[in-house]
């Protein structure tokens, strides 16, 4: 019965999915496969992903042959909804030892930590700083 939608109906019904699913729903059919795959679907695509980023609220599709499918391929962006960046941070340090330090000679000290990053489709950014690895926080 979805298919009996006209196309303007459902590019607004999924206009409130996340910009992955996309790729999901090309593989249920060749129908949704054609319908995800069309120009007017890389235009919105673009406009959600890049709009948000950038700061002159323009796309430049120009620069890209005047393709959305070639910008939405081409152009880096920031993963939306569906990613998180890791970054590892480690450090050693030798440890200066005096009259009051009970470590032993020669030994070392290494500080770990790591930062996550979930950028959102809207702009906003969720941050943590943890000493905990991505397989404590991501079982």
């Amino acid at each position: 019965k979805l298919l009996l939608l006209p196309e303007e109906m459902l590019h607004r019904i999924f206009a409130w999915l996340p910009v992955d699913t996309y790729a999901t729903l090309a593989l249920v059919s060749p129908h949704w496969k054609s319908f995800t795959r069309t120009e007017v679907v890389y235009k919105r695509l673009c406009e959600r992903l890049y709009l948000n980023q950038s700061k002159r609220r323009a796309l430049h599709v120009g620069r890209f042959g005047n393709s959305y499918r070639f910008m939405l391929e081409k152009r880096p962006r920031v993963r939306a909804g569906g990613g998180v960046y890791v970054m590892k941070y480690s450090k050693v340090k030798k440890i200066q030892r005096d009259m009051w330090t009970e470590i032993p000679v020669g030994a070392i000290l290494e500080m770990t930590y790591y930062r996550y990053i979930y950028f959102q489709e809207d702009g906003r950014c969720l941050y943590a700083l943890t000493p905990r690895p991505p397989h404590e926080m991501f079982p």
